[in-house]
């Protein structure tokens, strides 16, 4: 019906789905609204976002600008691709454009992965700076790691496809397409399997940065602040040991000052 090959798992059919519980029609719904919704502001948000952070030379960018600028244009990509799914919702789970099951695949996992790279890249090079505040680091050294990572995702999610190493089908179970080994392709399986290890390390890793990043931000943040604290304490009673001074010297009668030469 939808043009694409479908799962309709091994227990259920799409007729059966919604006669199981009255209410998922309505959950679809729900969904769909909220996919909708996450349309209706992302995209506009993210471009207003995009063109505020490209006002400046992309050569001239500082590292923060640079990173905030691919994180508006990942999430703007990543609110296009939740419109498939918010439509999808309201047809029942049939499939809206079935051509673009593929490509909505492909582009959402690397979006993902983007977003979770960006966070970590962002949260290394600000503790870096806190770290060791008279060292910089080159702004065209984290462009050229973007575009290896991306250069890396790329051939990791289209070649499979091409290559017939695994196939997309659209689950309407979730409403969503997936990649699955061909049944019957010993190589096939094999790449699934490493697949899913690679996809589980590349989802993990840049937690450790992030998390060693916030520990490191945090304890640096801390220890100015007490530094801070030191020094206001240390020049308050500074001023007002001098404030006392000046007041005894004041009210103290004419006859017991002591005189000065």
């Amino acid at each position: 019906k939808s043009g694409i090959k479908q799962s309709t798992g091994d227990d259920i059919t799409r007729e059966d789905f919604y006669l199981l519980s009255p209410h998922y029609k309505i959950a679809d719904i729900m969904i769909g609204l909220l996919y909708l919704l996450c349309f209706t502001s992302g995209v506009p948000s993210n471009i207003l976002s995009f063109y505020f952070f490209t006002r400046r030379r992309f050569k001239s960018m500082d590292i923060p600008t640079f990173l905030y600028t691919l994180t508006a244009l990942n999430d703007s990509l990543t609110s296009i691709l939740v419109l498939n799914n918010g439509i999808t919702m309201f047809r029942n789970r049939d499939v809206w454009l079935p051509a673009f099951c593929a490509a909505q695949h492909i582009l959402f996992q690397m979006t993902q992965r983007m977003s979770v790279f960006l966070v970590a890249i962002l949260s290394t090079t600000r503790t870096y700076s806190l770290v060791f505040p008279l060292r910089r680091i080159k702004v065209f050294s984290v462009q050229v790691v973007s575009v290896v990572f991306w250069a890396l995702m790329t051939s990791f999610f289209v070649l499979p496809p091409l290559l017939s190493l695994v196939q997309i089908t659209y689950h309407f179970e979730g409403a969503y397409c997936w990649a699955e080994p061909i049944p019957g392709k010993n190589i096939s399986h094999t790449w699934d399997k490493l697949d899913n290890a690679l996809d589980t390390i590349g989802l993990a890793f840049p937690v450790v940065p992030i998390t060693v990043s916030c520990i490191m931000s945090t304890y640096k943040i801390l220890d100015s602040r007490k530094i801070k604290t030191h020094l206001m304490a240390r020049r308050l009673s500074t001023n007002t040991m001098k404030r006392c001074s000046l007041a005894s010297k004041k009210f103290l009668p004419q006859s017991k000052r002591v005189p000065s030469f």
